[in-house]
């Protein structure tokens, strides 16, 4: 696969892919989608709605460019092809995130065998592979982080090709990714500062020696055509990126994103894994909430649930180990690759720690992957030649694994048998099957987390919406809102849409539309709940309106 690999390390490398593949692609459509993950809708023909943050104009065209004020529309353009030859079915949407996932997986083991040994670039590209964090974000990429992964290593191996003295071509190449990645997501930054300090303290003497004035100008250059997009936005709209986003804070408790990240339980609780024990049997399960048709799939999901013990990995805990063992470490031959991997990791997450709300969830703390992994690894195989114990490191990496599988097992069941949350819940998709069978009437939504779902799913089904959770839980006054609302209430054709009281976002909205209810002018048409029984989302209508059961 790579050069320097010897046949059973190649094999190694697909195994990580199958295992990935394996744990990442079943029940594609579980669970349901979230709002953020399909943050590219609301600019994407023929999905669109509302104006496009920032865009260029191709004579009549409006091409996008930024969605938010940190976030660039790249993918939206990838997507766009995507689903110009796929349906658009969240099974395609989340298919694209697991395919990323495998090239960057292909593309860690390409860069780690340029600078580290086999075994750790086998047991390193083993880790990331079958990492719950990792897989489940690129996964369901509400970050999102499935691009920025994939460019952020392909960009690694592009330098690293340079870096063994070929033509600053490559050099140019992975500047221009690099500038890619910033323009889908300028948090992307975090990652450039740390990796570019972590360089120049572990290795300044062939950085020195390569930064000649040509070098920096290409590289500069380069970087700057790729992240075009975003600085023109800058440029014409005052600094809006950083004026908007860059706020600093301080809060000790987004430590705990941290370590859940590294040992894999970070993303479970949106996958509803909190409620897995108490999910009723699989055969408990009406039949239309089975997330696949057939005996053999029922009794995978059932296998899964058995074989899912394991509720965290191994990451966490060696990594500490690691740590711990850097005084012997350090002073191997592994020790500035050791450093390296351990230096873009720590100063990745504290360029995050320090930024408003920045670190403080998984999506985030991924941008660290695979360092973490590298770090491990050859901390591993560091110590075991060090006390000439040439079986220790398999045999760690190989429970690691076996753990590590048992959790993603843990995952999958959740998918199939528990409730979701409230930010992923597969209740969405009759929710928008119900708008679709009823779409002679508008709906307007009281809470956040239904719009970008139903401009996806509820496209070609005529469902007409509005999103209101704004207008009533924070724009306006208090007058402005009642007059709003009764002007709605006065058309029979208007129905009212928030999650069940467990599962609200933003309560405002809710508070209003239980009070209307009790004062007698709103009526509840339509609940909606989860196969475990959890009210997800409620349906009214003005207490004149037709009910529909």
């Amino acid at each position: 696969m790579t050069k320097g690999l010897h046949r059973l390390d190649r094999g190694w490398i697909v195994a990580a892919l199958v295992l990935f593949s394996l744990c990442a692609f079943p029940w594609l459509d579980l669970p349901g989608p979230e709002q953020d993950e399909l943050y590219f809708i609301p600019v994407l023909e023929p999905y669109a709605y509302g104006p496009t943050l920032y865009s260029w104009s191709w004579g009549e065209t409006e091409i996008p460019v930024m969605i938010v004020s940190y976030a660039g529309a790249l993918k939206a353009w990838l997507m766009a092809g995507v689903l110009a030859v796929f349906p658009p079915t969240m099974v395609t949407v989340r298919a694209f995130g697991v395919i990323l996932g495998l090239l960057t997986i292909a593309l860690t083991a390409c860069f780690l065998r340029h600078h580290y040994s086999a075994f750790t670039t086998v047991s390193a590209t083993l880790l990331l592979a079958t990492s719950a964090s990792f897989i489940h974000t690129m996964r369901m990429d509400w970050g999102p982080v499935a691009l920025m992964q994939f460019l952020k290593m392909a960009a690694l191996v592009l330098l690293a090709v340079w870096v063994t003295g070929r033509k600053p071509l490559w050099l140019a190449a992975g500047m221009f990714v690099f500038g890619l990645a910033i323009w889908d997501k300028a948090n992307f930054i975090w990652f450039l500062a740390a990796l570019g300090v972590a360089v120049l303290a572990v290795f300044p003497k062939e950085t020195l020696r390569r930064l000649g004035p040509k070098n920096i100008a290409i590289a500069l250059l380069a970087f700057t055509a790729g992240s075009w997009p975003l600085w023109q936005y800058n440029i014409e709209q005052g600094a809006a990126t950083a004026s908007e986003n860059a706020r600093f804070e301080f809060r000790p408790e987004k430590l705990e994103a941290a370590q859940k990240t590294l040992d894999g339980s970070a993303v479970l609780w949106l996958a509803g894994g909190s409620g897995l024990d108490d999910a009723p049997p699989l055969a408990d399960i009406p039949s239309a909430d089975i997330p696949a048709t057939g005996i053999p799939a029922a009794a995978i999901a059932r296998a899964l649930r058995t074989a899912g013990w394991a509720r965290s990995n191994l990451t966490w805990p060696l990594m500490v180990l690691a740590v711990l063992a850097l005084p012997l470490t350090l002073r191997t031959p592994h020790g500035r690759g050791i450093l390296f991997a351990l230096l873009v990791t720590l100063l990745t997450y504290a360029a995050m720690f320090v930024f408003r709300a920045g670190g403080g969830s998984a999506h985030h703390v991924v941008m660290i992957f695979p360092f973490p992994f590298v770090f491990v690894a050859a901390s591993l195989e560091a110590i075991s030649a060090r006390w000439k114990l040439p079986r220790l490191a398999p045999l760690v990496v190989g429970a690691a694994l076996v753990i590590a599988l048992s959790l993603n097992a843990r995952y999958l069941a959740a998918y199939t048998h528990s409730d979701g949350s409230r930010h992923f819940s597969p209740a969405i998709y009759r929710l928008v099957s119900f708008m679709g069978k009823e779409n002679h009437y508008r709906y307007y939504f009281l809470d956040w987390g239904m719009a970008t779902q139903t401009a996806f799913l509820g496209h070609g089904r005529g469902v007409r919406w509005e999103e209101l959770y704004g207008v009533f839980a924070a724009n306006g006054t208090e007058q402005e809102r009642q007059e709003r609302m009764s002007h709605l209430l006065v058309n029979p054709q208007n129905r009212f849409v928030t999650h069940g009281e467990n599962r609200t976002f933003f309560p405002a909205g809710r508070a209003r539309i239980e009070r209307l209810a009790a004062e007698g002018r709103l009526r509840k048409v339509k609940e909606l709940r989860e196969r475990g029984g959890t009210v997800a989302f409620e349906i009214y209508e003005a207490a004149g309106g037709s009910s529909s059961k």
